[in-house]
């Protein structure tokens, strides 16, 4: 009876270990997805800079229209205006 506590112990301490390691694993998973969804999100936005800076400098279209063609705000138009002329 007391061969099977033993046993009973280090399988309970070997079942914690790996549910830990597995949820580190899981946890860690996680943030590596969330920090690649922002690093996408914060290149999309460089992108996004790029070419309304490029239609403001072309001095052919509005700012709806700036906005519509590059899929922004009007607010991100005017926002890539505002850094240019600093």
């Amino acid at each position: 009876m007391e061969n099977f506590r033993i046993q009973m112990a280090r399988w309970d301490e070997y079942a914690i270990l790996k549910t830990a390691r597995e949820e580190g694993f899981n946890m860690g998973m996680e943030e590596g997805l969330k920090a690649t969804d922002k690093g996408i999100e914060i290149g999309m936005e460089k992108k996004s800079y790029e070419v309304v800076k490029n239609l403001l400098a072309a001095n052919n279209f509005t700012i709806t229209e700036i906005a519509n063609l590059a899929n922004v705000t009007e607010a991100f138009v005017k926002k890539v205006r505002r850094d240019l002329k600093k």
